[in-house]
């Protein structure tokens, strides 16, 4: 993981531990199991891209050239497909901090201060995204009970749409939580740096 500069801001995205913290062994656990979802949900979605690419190209060439109709099937297909190639990767840009990034309060602010900001940040993000997938947890349990299905050529059951929601707001939620606790070492250690700091100017004086 790149070290991040004490004087550089820290922006709101997936923070880097300071260079001066050592990773604990819980953080290292982590970041190699989200690491290893992280690939296996980004694969995923990019299968979905293909899919969707390769489904619009037969689809353009089945009503064009061979006056075939599919009745609502791809457009429901390519709704699914599309859920699945977004929220799949909302903790991925997460981790890879490719989210969009606003600085203005945080870049005027010292190193503690500007780590601080993430924390709330992150803890705040966190808070929503869990929210937000414990209600799609609810929609995706009624789903399932109900056995809803969007009308196409062939029924489609709504509870898949569902379940990618969820699965894409809890992978965000656990990467917030993970920069809140890397946000919280900085802190400690600018904390450390700063009453060593302070020591050293009583001792001069």
């Amino acid at each position: 993981m790149a070290a991040a500069d004490d004087r550089g801001p820290v922006e709101p995205g997936r923070p880097s531990i300071s260079p001066t913290v050592a990773m604990s062994s819980w953080q290292g656990v982590m970041e190699s199991g989200l690491s290893k979802i992280d690939d296996t949900l980004l694969t995923i979605a990019s299968c979905m891209m293909w899919v969707l690419m390769l489904g619009t190209v037969a689809g353009v060439v089945a009503r064009s050239l061979l006056k075939a109709k599919f009745t609502g099937f791809f457009e429901v297909s390519a709704a699914y497909l599309f859920i699945g190639i977004v929220m799949l990767v909302l903790g991925v840009l997460q981790a890879k901090d490719e989210h969009i990034r606003i600085t203005l309060l945080v870049e005027r602010s010292r190193p503690r201060g500007r780590a601080a900001w993430g924390l709330f940040a992150y803890l705040l993000g966190a808070v929503v995204c869990a929210t937000v997938a414990y209600y799609a947890w609810i929609l995706l349990v009624e789903s399932i009970r109900t056995g809803a299905l969007v009308p196409a050529l062939v029924d489609l059951p709504l509870w898949v749409s569902r379940l990618l929601i969820f699965v894409g707001y809890v992978s965000w939620t656990v990467h917030f939580l993970q920069s809140a606790s890397i946000a919280y070492s900085n802190i400690r250690v600018h904390s450390r740096v700063s009453d060593t700091s302070a020591g050293s100017d009583r001792s001069s004086i």
